[in-house]
This record gives structure tokens, C-alpha cells and sequence, in this order.
């Protein structure tokens, strides 16, 4: 199979150029009426969300093109008697065959990734007929002028005659030079008239060419120009291409070449195509080629082909001469790799690149702010290398948008600690109401019993005038010395007397109103009894009879509208403060106070076997059981405390009664207003 390169000759005397002048006068038409509505992208980068054109334009600025220059002779051998042969061009010099292809920066430091054939084109026919087109006007002189032909010939008659062996040629070709181009996507748009006259900073001379791959072999080159800080592209593995795989090439096809005038700006202005993968196979050479359709051009020899993430994986080779125009090869990366590991390259990224990456990053963004940041990163880019003008329509068009971005507005004063301050008054202010709240509960609750209990104690009956007393019980007296004996309290037995309307009668318990009636007093008509739960009375210690002691310790004195005897004059007697001695007791008083003593005792007796109440009680609901006030009940143990001491008291008054009077007779003795304590 012959290989066909995909290298573009470039030379202004090219035939086709003629046809192509025609249509770049048309084309500049066009672009001079529609100059201002194509000025005015909306979005430079295109549709720079879709991920595959994000990753092209930050490849392109890394994509130059070259100029490789091949010097050659051409000796013309013409039919004559003397077999005249002429050298072209007559009088010295050389014609210089310009090829035309791509490459890309790979490091930061200059160094180019490209095909081999674009900086030592093959010896072939195709470079033959090249320079038999460059002397085909040179040799139609000769022959006009000396060999005088009946019909002049013309520059296409010449070279017709050259390419079909009419007339014999030999080609002589020294060592090419080649010369590396920055495309606009670097520079911007550039202010020259010709490809002689551009500025400085846009070309470069190869001055290395630091290994290569023959044509015939694998057919990659790393070159080296005295560039640096340039950005550059990732390579990525080849092996990883498969089949219907989309890539995508850059490059600087010949047939791109519309205009006539030699303008730098359209010469130098990339290309991009979208190609898909047909196959993996490898040459006679055992070289891995990835087999390509779509639309690769003589031009586009030595750029890459970028996989979706931006990264080289293939390098535009060749296609061969006898196969469709569709049909291309490109070398894989991976041969590329041996030779820069073969190298030592740093192919990381540089300065410039990193930079071009953040502020295109910042471009993309669809983050609050991304215009005003990006706007930034790229002056920061244009101010740190002032050559790099591929930031110039991204700067123009991020501050027009900055100019409407709206930032995010800071606070002026934090909000937060306000709104602690808020909450840990609210929060304070809750907690006083709680502590207020279980006061008020706490002091309500007690209130309630303890008002109960004081009224009990302090609302002995006070009978009004006109109207029958009643007898309320008595309030349990605090243990005296030396009498300090304590009972269980009944459950749910609070006082012996209780307020309101509803007071229940129980075995212990005196309604509050109504005349006495017999030994108890009985609830009035309009309020009857409300029966309670029967509650067992308390297992009582029996009573210890105690001899007879005065009572010079602690002196009793008489309780508020107690049932004491009266003096002559009406009035409670009152109890000196002071212990007073006491008198002599008279033996015919010692009788009734010893025969009361009994009876007292027999208050105190220890209830029978079957009424003792267990010293546990049950929490089980007992029956109710209605109060009888003629059933004979025990007292409590305060009952007969109260009335032992309300004895002792009445016995005390009688004896000192005794005392400033006649001796009585043995008669157990009458006590005014006895409440019959042997009873209760």
C-alpha cells in the first residue's frame, strides 16, 4: 500500500491556489458584510458547558503550526540531438519547497510533539511533482527561448511534460529547516501583512529536532524551539481507544488556505474536527495505528487527536493513495511515549498552564461570582505573560458579565450572636415561670392541708349568742414532758375535724354543727353524713398505770372554751406560769382522785384480741361501713391522751377546791360539766 502523507505543500505558485484566490475574493465579500455581526460572539468558546468543547479550547493555544522548508534543484534532461540538460534554477540558487503541518507543545520548556514526515518529508513523487510544479514556468522559458518551438509552451505544458516522463528530471533536495508558528488561539489576532513581517514572538526556529520515528517506522518527532512558559497537553494511553471512540483533531489543513493576500491571522488559525475510530491495527513495521473516519486533511500531519478529556492519544499520519478520502491513520500515543521517556521530558504542567486551566475553570463556572473571578484570573494571566492574548475575548466578555453579577452581600454585623442573645432571654425568661409555677403548686398544696389542720386545731367552737354550743374535738395536743408518747396517725385521717360542708363522720369525728345530742353530737338535718371507707382503727398500746405525781413541772394550763369548772365568779381559773408547790393532799380526797385514776386506766385498756388492727395496713379499698353513734367505739391513742389530761386537769381544780374547804364526805365526788370521760 503506498502512503499517502497528510503534509500540505505551501507555495504561492501551487496550482490550485488560483481557484482558491477566486473563492477568497468571494469569501472576503461575505466577511466584510457580515464583519460586525461575526465580531460580536456571544460566548467566546462556543458552547463551552459541553465538556468535550471545554477541553478543546484549552488544548488549542497549545497547537502551532510548521513551516518545514526543503531546498532542492531540478536538472532537466530535454530530447534533443545533443541531449542538452539544463539545471533549474539557471544562474545558482534553489527553489524552496514549504510543507506545511502541526504539532503541539507537550512540556513547558518548547518541546513539540509532531509527525516525523512534517520536518523530514519523504524523498518521494510526491515531492517530486512539488518542485516540478515550482520549475515548470522555468523550464517553458527555456524551451521558448532556445529551443524555439513552433507554439510557445506554457507553464502547464511544462509541467505536463515533467509528470508524465516527457521530459526526464532529477531531483536534488538538501537538508530541510523547519519553523514553528504560535496559532491565534495563543496570540490573538495579529497585526502583520505577510508571514515575513510577523512579529517576533509569534515564530520560532527549530533549533533541535531531539528524536524521531521514521516515516517507515512509527513516524513521530519531538522537536524543541527556544520558547518558554508555554502551556501545553497531557498524553494519555492509546491502548485505552477502542473502536467508535469520537476524537477530536486540531490542525492547520492547506485547504483552510483561502486567502491570497498571505494574512498571518487566517494563515495561523487552527482548525477543528470531529473523527471517529474504525479500527486498531498495526503496520509491517509493527507500529500501532488507529484507522479513522471523518475529515483529516493534508495540513493537519503531526496534531493531535484529543480523546474526550483533552489528552493526546493518537498523532495524524497518513492515509493511503489507493483508499477513500475518508480514510485516515494516526500513530498511537504510546510510540510517542517511548520516545519521551527515552528523553527525560517534564510533562507536567507549568505555570502558565495551571494559570489557563483556574481561570477557564472560573469561565465555566456556574458559581455566584465565577464572573468576577474569572475576569481576574485572566488579567492576572495577561499581566504575568503579556504574549499569551488567548485570554483577550474571555477577559472582554467576563467583565461585560461581571459588570451585571451580582455578589453575595456580606453582613455588616453577624446575626448570630443577636439571635443567642434572643433565645437565652427567652430561655431565662421560661425558666423563672417554671420555678414561679412549682412555687405556686408547692405553696397551694400546702396551704390546703395545712389550713385544714389549723382550723381544726385553732376552730374549737365558739357558740354565738342565742344559740345551742356544739362540741367540736379537740386538737392534738404536742407531747408534754413528761408524757411524750406518739401514735400512728389513722391513714387518711388528717385531723379529727375537718371544714366544709362535706364533713365526713367517722369513728373519731363530730360534725361542726347542731346541738349535742346524748354523749355525741349528731349532724344537723340539712347536712347529712357522708359515709367513708370503715377504716380500722390503730392497734393500741395498752395504757401503764402511773402513780400519782403533782404536776409541778409543767403546769396545764386550760385550752381556749375547754369544758373546765368554774369558779364562783364565773371565770377560768388562771394557772400561775411558775411551778408552785403543791399544798397537801387531804386523805379524804385521795379516795375519788385514786377511783378516777381507775377509771382512767380503763380508757386506756388495750382493746380485745378480735378489734386489733394489724400493724401493716392494706392499700385494698375496705367496705364502707356508716358510723353507729350508739355502737360503743375505742378511742385513738391521742383520744385518751386529751381526755386523761383534761381529767387530770378537772381533778387538779377539784382537789384545790378541797383544800380551802371542809373535809366532804366519801362520796366519789360531782365535777361540773364532765364530759364523762369513762365514755369516750
Amino acid at each position: 500500500m503506498n502512503r499517502k502523507y497528510r503534509s500540505s505543500f505551501f507555495s504561492l505558485s501551487h496550482p490550485s491556489i488560483l481557484i482558491s484566490g477566486i473563492l477568497a475574493v468571494l469569501v472576503a465579500l461575505v466577511q466584510l458584510t457580515f464583519t460586525q455581526s461575526a465580531s460580536a460572539d456571544p460566548v467566546p468558546g462556543g458552547n463551552v458547558a459541553n465538556p468535550i468543547v471545554k477541553a478543546v479550547d484549552l488544548a488549542k493555544p497549545s497547537v502551532v503550526r510548521i513551516i518545514t522548508t526543503e531546498q532542492a534543484t531540478l536538472t532537466v534532461h530535454f530530447p534533443t540531438a545533443d541531449n542538452k540538460t539544463v539545471t533549474f534554477p539557471q544562474g545558482g540558487g534553489q527553489y524552496a519547497l514549504e510543507l506545511s503541518g502541526s504539532g503541539t507543545f507537550i512540556t513547558a520548556h518548547g518541546d513539540i510533539l509532531t509527525a516525523d514526515h512534517v520536518i523530514n518529508p519523504p524523498k518521494d513523487q510526491s515531492l517530486d511533482q512539488y518542485l516540478q510544479q515550482l520549475a515548470a514556468q522555468d523550464v517553458a522559458d527555456y524551451i521558448n527561448q532556445q529551443l524555439n518551438p513552433s507554439v510557445d509552451w506554457s507553464k502547464e505544458d511544462a509541467a505536463g511534460a515533467l509528470s508524465s516522463g516527457y521530459l526526464l528530471s532529477t531531483a536534488k533536495y538538501n537538508t530541510p529547516s523547519s519553523k514553528v508558528y504560535l496559532s491565534t488561539d495563543y496570540t490573538g489576532p495579529i497585526n502583520a501583512v505577510s508571514m515575513k513581517s510577523v512579529p517576533t514572538g509569534v515564530s520560532a526556529e527549530v533549533d533541535k529536532i531531539e528524536k524521531e520515528s521514521s516515516f517507515e517506522q512509527k513516524d513521530v518527532a519531538i522537536i524543541h524551539v527556544n520558547i518558554e512558559n508555554t502551556p501545553n497537553i497531557q498524553l494519555s494511553d492509546s491502548s485505552l481507544v477502542a473502536q467508535q471512540d469520537e476524537l477530536t483533531i486540531i490542525g492547520f489543513p492547506g485547504n483552510g488556505d483561502v486567502s491570497m493576500k498571505d494574512l498571518p491571522t487566517t494563515f495561523l488559525t487552527s482548525s477543528v474536527n470531529r473523527i471517529y475510530v474504525s479500527a486498531i491495527k498495526k503496520t509491517d513495521e509493527a507500529a500501532p495505528v488507529i484507522q479513522v473516519g471523518g475529515n483529516v486533511e493534508h495540513g493537519d500531519s503531526g496534531g493531535p487527536a484529543l480523546n474526550s478529556q483533552g489528552q493526546i492519544v493518537g498523532v495524524v499520519s497518513f492515509g493511503g493513495t489507493d483508499m477513500p478520502d475518508g480514510t485516515s491513520f494516526l500513530q498511537a500515543s504510546n510510540s510517542a511515549k517511548e520516545l519521551i521517556d527515552s528523553l527525560n521530558l517534564d510533562t507536567k504542567p507549568g505555570e502558565l498552564e495551571k494559570a489557563w486551566i483556574k481561570a477557564f475553570n472560573d469561565y465555566t463556572s456556574t458559581a455566584t461570582g465565577h464572573w468576577h473571578k474569572s475576569s481576574d484570573s485572566f488579567q492576572k494571566i495577561l499581566d504575568t505573560y503579556p504574549d499569551f492574548h488567548a485570554v483577550s475575548p474571555y477577559i472582554d466578555y467576563a467583565r461585560a458579565q461581571a459588570s451585571t453579577e451580582k455578589l453575595p452581600q456580606k453582613p455588616s454585623a453577624p446575626a448570630t450572636p443577636f439571635i443567642l442573645t434572643a433565645i437565652s432571654f427567652i430561655l431565662i425568661a421560661l425558666l423563672v415561670l417554671a420555678v414561679i409555677a412549682v412555687a405556686l403548686f408547692f405553696i397551694l398544696r400546702r396551704k390546703g392541708p395545712n389550713t385544714a389542720i389549723a382550723s381544726s386545731a385553732q376552730g374549737i367552737y365558739q357558740p354565738s349568742q342565742g344559740q345551742a354550743p356544739s362540741y367540736q374535738p379537740y386538737a392534738t395536743p404536742a407531747p408534754q414532758q413528761p408524757y411524750q408518747q406518739t401514735a400512728p396517725t389513722p391513714v387518711g385521717a388528717a385531723s379529727y375535724a375537718q371544714v366544709g360542708s362535706q364533713q365526713p363522720v367517722g369513728a373519731y369525728a363530730r360534725p361542726l354543727q347542731g346541738p349535742p345530742q346524748g354523749e355525741y353530737a349528731t349532724p344537723a338535718p340539712q347536712q347529712p353524713a357522708v359515709p367513708r371507707p370503715y377504716q380500722p382503727p390503730l392497734q393500741q398500746q395498752p395504757a401503764v398505770p402511773r402513780p400519782y405525781q403533782p404536776l409541778q413541772q409543767q403546769p396545764v394550763q386550760p385550752y381556749p372554751n375547754a369544758n373546765l369548772p368554774l369558779q364562783s365568779s364565773g371565770q377560768i381559773p388562771v394557772v400561775p406560769t411558775q411551778p408552785q408547790p403543791w399544798p397537801p393532799v387531804p386523805a379524804q380526797a385521795q379516795q375519788p382522785y385514786q377511783e378516777y385514776h381507775k377509771s382512767s386506766a380503763t380508757v386506756g385498756a388495750p382493746i380485745s384480741t378480735s378489734e386489733q388492727q394489724p400493724t401493716e395496713r392494706s392499700v385494698s379499698p375496705q367496705p364502707e361501713r356508716p358510723a353507729q353513734i350508739d355502737e360503743p367505739q375505742s378511742l385513738s391513742a391521742e383520744a385518751t391522751l386529751l381526755n386523761r389530761d383534761i381529767a387530770r386537769a378537772r381533778a387538779a381544780e377539784a382537789l384545790r377546791g378541797l383544800s380551802s374547804t371542809e373535809p366532804q364526805s366519801a362520796e366519789e365526788p360531782t365535777y361540773p360539766h364532765s364530759d364523762n370521760v369513762e365514755g369516750e
